[in-house]
């Protein structure tokens, strides 16, 4: 059976990765002396909070604090998430005649390193400057602002964007069994088809189109104030831990609002106004005191620590629309160019997503601007169903982790043999190790059993197709295998998949 999505985490903007955070504080300990674990599990507890501690060295992420201005111009709200390469912030723009509020991304400074292949701005100029009358035009993320700024740990490339309202990922959660209907995938299909059929003209292969990467439009900025004076952008424990984190060990700003009233803790830095807040319901303050008197009996400062910089911690700050019947008119835009390539220059030679991989990838072949259809087709099905057409998994029932031959196995189970002709181009050792000379995978049992056969396009056995009609379903099957071919000449192209019949209607 196919794999049913139950990642639900709201809230990775543009060019970011997902992770896991820590969410629970440090347990308190019984001794007056902290003991070798506690101040072990504290340590870990730092530095596995989102981007992790030491993120912040020299030639890493930039130091943010809520209240700090960036270019004479941009104030920091709140953290809106983070990646590999960056951190994102809600910021308003003080130069605006209205209120404006905007989505800043602040590179690690290691992007500003000589001999460091880095093509993000120049490529997102490109974007910007291109035909504004192209249909794709209007789906792209574009770049309003860059400049650079310099902290303690080098130089760093700040872009600022549009604040989106969700990323795709979220917008799935609003509909039962996280499935997007029928309607509106259709419709956010043919946009992103424009979006890359822009990109592509402009020399520009994405090379990362997941659902994180692609962000619903904000229709009204007023949303942006009501959300902040919301009382629910952090969670209790993170205005715990990121108090008492700054309180006891770094002696740098943090704020916290206790029902409803900011309290801001004292310290030399003088920051601007805190905006993190908390739900009515949370703790009294003498659950806070008597919190606070025993957890900083083992949160002391300590040498081992690395910087002395607390992190903000990613508010909950997405909860824009309480029904989604009022984006029923859905925007999308392309974002996270940070990965993206030149048609004629590629920044890696592995790119996409694991299990979004195009087979051209996976063999370690040459690839082109067609790679992004595979891409995309992958993410469409995707968010459509909530199931991942290819998970790389050997079967349900064993959980053994990803594995290259059994994700080519499901794309043959959906899609046939590799053509020979399309294998000669892969790398000798991974075809020569994993193929067979029909195209298919060599079937190795090895001790979980026999393979199951997994194609989640067949409607036998899989419910997650009961609310699509017949005639959808098989023009739906026919669009994605004509954009999905396992070899890169074969598919279709954009001007031939927006003609497709399920696409019939929607582009002039």
């Amino acid at each position: 059976m196919a794999e049913r999505i139950e990642d639900g985490r709201v809230v990775v903007p543009a060019g970011l990765h997902p992770s896991e955070t820590a969410t629970t504080p440090p347990s308190a300990s019984t001794s007056s002396e902290p003991t070798h674990s506690e101040n072990e599990r504290i340590l870990t507890c730092v530095n596995d909070v989102e981007e992790g501690q030491r993120s912040y060295r020299p030639g890493g992420f930039h130091p943010v604090r809520i209240g700090d201005v960036y270019a004479k111009r941009y104030q920091v709200l709140l953290k809106l998430g983070f990646g590999r390469y960056s951190t994102v912030w809600l910021v308003q723009d003080l130069q605006a005649e209205t209120e404006q509020y905007r989505a800043l991304k602040i590179l690690s400074a290691e992007c500003h390193e000589p001999g460091v292949r880095f093509w993000e701005r120049e490529i997102l100029h490109r974007l910007r400057e291109g035909d504004q009358s192209d249909p794709g035009y209007d789906f792209i993320c574009h770049l309003l602002d860059d400049f650079e700024h310099v902290g303690p740990n080098g130089v760093h490339y700040c872009f600022v964007f549009d604040a989106a309202a969700y990323d795709l990922q979220t917008y799935q959660s609003w509909f039962p069994e996280k499935r997007v209907p029928t309607w509106r995938m259709k419709a956010i299909t043919a946009q992103l088809l424009l979006a890359l059929n822009y990109a592509h003209l402009q020399g520009v292969i994405h090379t990362d189109i997941k659902p994180r990467n692609i962000l619903v439009k904000l229709d009204d900025p007023d949303l942006i104030k009501k959300r902040l004076g919301a009382r629910s952008l952090y969670t209790e424990e993170q205005l715990l831990r990121m108090r008492l984190l700054t309180e006891s060990l770094h002696h740098l700003p943090a704020y916290a609002c206790w029902r409803g009233e900011m309290l801001e803790i004292e310290n030399s830095m003088n920051v601007a106004e805190g905006r993190a807040r908390q739900t009515p319901a949370l703790a009294t303050d003498e659950r806070v005191h008597n919190a606070e008197s025993k957890i900083s009996k083992v949160l002391e400062p300590s040498k081992e620590l690395p910087g002395t910089y607390t992190i903000v911690e990613t508010a909950d700050f997405y909860g824009l629309y309480d029904d989604p019947h009022v984006y029923d008119d859905v925007q999308i835009s392309l974002g996270d160019w940070g990965a993206a390539s030149w048609v004629d220059r590629h920044l890696t030679k592995l790119i996409q997503p694991v299990t979004l991989r195009a087979p051209e990838v996976l063999i370690e072949a040459e690839w082109d601007y067609t790679t992004d259809l595979w891409n995309l087709g992958a993410v469409i099905f995707e968010v459509f169903r909530n199931v991942r057409l290819f998970n790389g998994e050997r079967t349900p029932s064993f959980r053994s982790g990803y594995d290259l031959q059994e994700h080519l196995r499901q794309i043959i189970d959906v899609f046939g043999p590799f053509p020979r002709q399309f294998l000669e181009q892969g790398s000798p050792n991974v075809v020569g190790e994993l193929f067979n000379a029909e195209g298919t995978v060599w079937d190795v049992l090895g001790e979980i059993g026999p393979r199951v056969k997994r194609n989640p396009l067949e409607t036998i056995g899989y419910e997650f197709w009961s609310d699509v009609t017949e005639t959808d379903l098989l023009q739906f099957t026919r669009f994605l295998k004509a954009m999905m071919k396992i070899n890169p000449t074969e598919r279709a192209s954009i001007g031939k998949l927006v003609e497709e019949d399920w696409l019939s209607g929607l582009l002039g």
